[in-house]
């Protein structure tokens, strides 16, 4: 439905990054870009078929869905880069700065694209016939949480401990 891609676009792509530049300042909303990719996965994936099943495919050659995700993945990348910039500019070292985008393109913006629907779909897959209780719906929701943070846990692991110490 195109409401699910206005629904999202309103609340996650303007409203969350104004509350985070109202309340943490305009520098922050660069930490918040990176994973409107990860969010929108997450929402195509539980939601496909009902409110969000519009808003995100990229084997799509529906002309909503291509848009959408075409400028979500555009706003993750302007994140990333945004980061990489910042980083360049505060410490002087082009080289660090490209290791950290490299490693934020791959945990946060390459694998989640595979591995989130994955998940998701291999819980469904083994989720009663019946169909999915409300109860089961709000445990996928979680898993997803879940693995949207383990994704940047795992980012902030490995610039931390492999870009920061080499």
């Amino acid at each position: 439905m195109i409401l699910g891609v206005i629904l999202y676009f309103i609340f996650f792509i303007f409203l969350v990054p104004y509350w985070i530049y109202k309340i943490y300042g305009l520098e922050n909303v660069r930490y918040y870009l990176p994973i409107v990719d990860l969010i929108a996965i997450s929402l195509a994936t539980l939601e496909k078929d009902r409110l969000f099943d519009e808003l995100y495919s990229r084997e799509s050659d529906d002309l909503i869905k291509f848009l959408s995700a075409n400028i979500i993945h555009t706003l993750a990348l302007i994140g990333i880069v945004w980061q990489t910039i910042y980083y360049y500019d505060q410490n002087k070292n082009l080289y660090r700065g490209i290791q950290r985008a490299t490693i934020m393109i791959i945990v946060t913006y390459l694998l989640p694209l595979k591995i989130i629907p994955y998940v998701i779909n291999h819980i469904l897959d083994n989720v009663d016939n019946d169909g999915v209780s409300w109860i089961d719906k709000l445990l996928l929701y979680i898993v997803a949480v879940l693995m949207i943070i383990l994704f940047v846990s795992i980012e902030l692991f490995l610039i931390k401990y492999l870009v920061e110490k080499i």
